[in-house]
């Protein structure tokens, strides 16, 4: 257990340096560490999830040798439980060294979903490691995690499965009352399983989208990125060609409703989810295309970062594009969809790659799900002044205008470390629950990283 005491302290202290004192707390000063080591792509959702009912947060997050506890906790895969009325924060360990190319990697990160009883289900899996996905789910009422279930793609693709897995993406779909999992695995495109017992047993339900046929996306790493977000019983999805290291992606929307793919207009691009995909991403809607002048600068190379459909029936995408093709030189952008329209606005720099050998890497970006007008961001350039900052820091962005000017306020400022890959879970109105990383990160399997938590920024954002 981390309690509260050794949470505060730990601000305080150096970055391996953590106090082993308790003190029970009714309220959450910010920003506090709920876990000394941990880390997370953004590929791979829910990474948190809040309870309102029950007041508690759930955090998932994945150890590195390099961070607090060293050799030891490498590889963790790990759910930190904040009770956010007494601040008290509580991290299980659900596999000891889910190792992936030498390390524990952020790749393997589990994704959350909170179930309707209350419960909370996990699922993990290592990065290319193998076909098995595995899943643990919690119970609130005794305060444990039930055995580890695995489940093996290979066995349950007919013909067995291409590719190992990668990610999970989590979705309760009401209506039937079924659970979907999407995962990279098969043909290096994304697949998905199904679940009518609340995740105890699973069966394959088939593969989204086959691999674009755009010119120069063959034989590449992988068919394609996505993100998606769940309301009722529709799931939108956002969706690249290629990784854009090897593709000069442009971004795509659609959604799956009833077993059919769609379009963001309605239009059914494959009316059937099975093994057999018809769609490919460039069949869905056009978000942004690669190559667009911005300012009469061509914008290259896109990514997304996070994805939101809001109750409305807006849509909401943060992503990045590398600014006339440097790697060096990243801009953020502010997609939004509305009246049948994408329309995408310049957002903020982003400043370089984030690290060597990976040159889309950046600092990242959230969405506030309660309101699609504020976004926080992770950048080394500061968003006022444009000037360039010693680490990465995290701003508050408000828009009046749907995207089109923006207002920037510090959430983090003159830090001793990058503050990287900002998270905001659904809550009730009116609550923000901002959760990151901050540290070092080298690769994605070699970072000393701390997950922070700050409650409600908007409140007061010049007090942190």
């Amino acid at each position: 257990m981390f309690c509260l005491f050794a949470i505060l302290l730990s601000l305080l202290l150096p970055p391996l340096a953590v106090a082993e004192e308790t003190l029970n707390r009714t309220t959450l000063p910010g920003p506090v560490v709920i876990n000394p080591n941990g880390g997370w792509s953004w590929f791979g959702d829910e990474r948190a999830v809040v309870d309102a009912d029950r007041n508690l947060l759930y955090v998932g997050s994945l150890a590195n040798r390099a961070g607090y506890g060293g050799p030891e906790k490498d590889g963790d895969v790990e759910v930190t439980r904040v009770d956010l009325s007494s601040g008290e924060a509580t991290t299980d360990v659900l596999r000891d060294a889910l190792t992936s190319y030498g390390g524990g990697d952020d790749h393997n990160v589990p994704s959350l979903l909170l179930l309707p009883d209350g419960r909370v289900l996990a699922a993990y899996t290592g990065h290319n490691n193998n076909s098995q996905t595995y899943f643990r789910t919690y119970d609130p009422d005794s305060q444990q995690w039930d055995s580890e279930r695995v489940f093996d793609w290979n066995a349950a693709i007919p013909g067995g499965s291409t590719f190992n897995c990668t990610y999970n993406n989590l979705f309760y779909l009401p209506a039937d009352g079924a659970i979907y999992n999407i995962s990279r695995n098969h043909e290096r495109c994304p697949n998905a399983i199904v679940s009518h017992d609340m995740g105890q047993t699973w069966e394959y339900a088939g593969q989204l989208v086959r691999a674009s046929e755009a010119d120069g996306a063959t034989g590449l790493y992988v068919n394609g990125y996505l993100k998606y977000s769940q309301r009722g019983d529709r799931v939108d999805l956002i969706a690249t060609e290629r990784h854009p290291r090897n593709f000069n992606n442009s971004l795509y929307h659609g959604y799956l409703e009833g077993g059919v793919l769609h379009a963001a207009d309605g239009k059914a691009v494959d009316t059937q989810l099975d093994a057999d995909a018809a769609a490919q991403a460039t069949d869905l809607t056009q978000v942004f295309a690669a190559g667009t002048n911005v300012d009469g600068v061509p914008m290259t190379h896109c990514w997304m970062l996070d994805f939101e459909r809001f109750a409305d029936g807006a849509v909401v995408a943060l992503f990045k594009a590398r600014v006339d093709d440097s790697i060096e030189d990243h801009q953020f952008f502010y997609g939004v969809f509305r009246d049948g329209q994408w329309r995408a606005f310049p957002l903020a720099r982003a400043g370089g790659r984030l690290f060597r050998n990976e040159e889309d890497y950046t600092g990242l970006a959230a969405i506030d799900p309660n309101d699609p007008s504020t976004v926080y961001i992770s950048t080394s350039v500061d968003p006022n002044s444009s000037d360039r900052l010693a680490h990465h820091e995290l701003f508050q962005g408000r828009t009046p205008d749907g995207g089109r000017s923006w207002r920037w306020r510090a959430v983090t400022h003159d830090s001793k470390a990058d503050n990287l890959r900002p998270i905001i879970p659904r809550w009730k109105p009116g609550r923000t629950a901002l959760i990151w990383n901050r540290g070092t990160m080298r690769t994605s399997q070699n970072y000393d990283q701390q997950v922070v938590l700050l409650i409600d920024p908007l409140q007061d954002p010049s007090s942190h």
